[in-house]
């Protein structure tokens, strides 16, 4: 699986742990019920031969479950 780097802003770390008990996942079958059961949705899948099948899912968010501006941690500390 590959979340790339977007995760990293959850102000919560529960949805992150929710998208990584996805490595236990054995099948494509078992990861489309797992993502619709967390309120995620399927939006397309691409068939790539040399690493294959590609799940693309979306979810909508509450702006507040972000980090931004001065609740950034990963934002380099001022001197």
């Amino acid at each position: 699986m590959d979340f790339g780097k977007s995760y990293e802003r959850f102000k919560d770390s529960t949805e992150i742990k929710k998208l990584l008990q996805l490595k236990y996942v054995k099948n494509v079958v078992d990861v489309l019920d797992y993502m619709t059961n967390q309120g995620w949705s399927l939006v397309s899948t691409v068939d790539d031969y040399n690493t294959g099948i590609i799940c693309y899912f979306k979810k909508t968010f509450n702006a507040s479950e972000f980090i931004t501006g001065e609740d950034n941690i990963f934002k380099k500390k001022k001197n």
